[in-house]
């Protein structure tokens, strides 16, 4: 996880791609990959933008 370790990196180079990288992280952690409700998700990418 060096990517996050990094100060202002994971920052800069996600900004404006929450979705992207969130989706990765949501599908990962589920048993099937399908992720979580939408209605989750976009809580989630509402709170990180920005």
């Amino acid at each position: 996880m060096g990517f996050h370790g990094v100060p202002g990196l994971a920052e800069e180079v996600v900004a404006g791609h929450e979705g992207e990288y969130l989706d990765f992280f949501l599908r990962a952690g589920t048993y099937d990959g399908n992720g979580v409700p939408a209605g989750v998700r976009d809580a989630f990418v509402t709170a990180y933008r920005g």
